[in-house]
């Protein structure tokens, strides 16, 4: 065969699987080599029976979260004032406590039989569970944006016997004055791990279960369904050592916060919040230290609104609250692509892609047109 015409025959194809391998990396590979390099994922979901579930930590907070008429008594404008105020005879936390919803005092909370429910340990009956009560720790939190709330965190796992469900009876003290009654009484679901992330309202990760029941309904029913939730590129932090260790890295003279931080001591100034806080909330750190590996949270599945059965009350809802098996969901934040799928699927579509290409007949028709021209 000629010279010529083996040169000319190499460089056709040579062009060939240039041009084929160009509309391969445009068409293909370019996404699969972007999604690889950019880390991207994507949420796997399953359901499984457990052996054991955590039942949520309950946070109740009263809505609109201040009084209206200690903002107009110390001239708040806006919700940024009561962390803002310098008082001649009040400290930050006594304006801060003035302003929000003290249980016993403004409001409280029963069970279903009438048992109030006091700051510490309760012994709370279930509904339709006899001889039977769960333990609960009720304390209230500091938060930002919610004002003072009650926090009832379970001192129980469900192992056997569900349905686990309780009946909550919200009542406000009648002697609040008009323009201080709220309205309505919102509920947070979270983890014991994660309550944390209600204090500023920053969920990285997650929103939490949350829902809100108006005083003039009578009683509300919710059925909630747990997920177990796995992240990816977080590892495992205790974030209430790691707020404290935020704190203490600020260049001032008391670390400290004015929400209920565990360990951490109230600052009495708005001088020294001020020092502690100020450009915290845009931090990688902060929201590194409330982005857990792994979190337990809570989707809604049944809500109801029950008919009324006697005359509209303002001042008081109960809510009926359970868990019906210990099936969950498990949601795993897993990579689109590792090394092997990249791999594995670059190999195989570089192979299909080829494979099944004209290039073949292609150089089979200019073999065949070359030989005519030559000869």
């Amino acid at each position: 065969m000629p010279a010529k015409k083996v040169c000319l025959n190499v460089l056709i194809k040579v062009l060939i699987f240039v041009i084929l391998f160009t509309c391969f990396v445009y068409f293909f590979l370019k996404d699969q080599m972007a999604t690889f390099m950019k880390g991207r994922t994507t949420i796997t979901k399953r359901v499984e029976m457990a052996n054991s579930i955590e039942f949520p930590t309950i946070t109740i907070c009263l809505d609109p979260p201040t009084k209206l008429s200690v903002a107009k008594k110390f001239g708040f404008t806006n919700r940024n004032d009561k962390v803002n105020i310098t008082h001649p005879n009040l400290n930050l936390p006594e304006v801060f406590d003035e302003m929000a919803y003290q249980l016993d005092s403004d409001y409280s909370i029963m069970n279903y039989n009438g048992q109030k429910i006091k700051l510490g340990l309760n012994d709370i009956e279930g509904l339709y569970i006899p001889n039977k009560t769960f333990q609960f720790e009720a304390a209230f939190i500091r938060t930002y944006h919610y004002g003072t709330c009650i926090k009832l965190e379970p001192r129980f796992n469900m192992v056997t016997n569900p349905p686990i469900q309780f009946s909550l009876v919200i009542t406000l003290n009648p002697s609040l004055e008009a323009i201080d009654r709220p309205e309505s009484v919102v509920f947070l679901y979270t983890s014991g791990d994660t309550w944390l992330n209600i204090l500023d309202n920053v969920w990285p990760q997650f929103n939490p279960l949350k829902f809100e029941v108006n005083f003039v309904k009578e009683y509300t029913h919710l059925t909630l369904q747990p997920e177990e939730q796995h992240f990816l590129n977080h590892k495992s932090n205790d974030p209430i050592h790691c707020l404290k260790k935020m704190l203490e890295s600020r260049n001032c003279s008391k670390p400290c916060t004015i929400t209920s931080i565990p360990g951490v001591p109230i600052c009495q100034t708005s001088k020294e919040y001020q020092c502690a806080w100020n450009g915290i909330w845009s931090t990688e750190m902060y929201y590194h230290c409330l982005m857990p590996q792994e979190a337990m949270t809570y989707t809604m599945l049944d809500r109801i609104e029950n008919a009324y059965n006697k005359d509209r009350n303002t001042l008081e809802t109960g809510v009926w609250i359970g868990i019906g098996t210990l099936k969950k969901i498990i949601k795993e934040e897993v990579f689109l692509l590792n090394w092997q799928d990249l791999i594995g699927s670059v190999g195989g579509s570089l192979g299909l892609f080829f494979g099944f290409s004209f290039s073949a007949t292609i150089v089979a028709c200019l073999n065949a047109c070359l030989n005519k021209l030559i000869e």
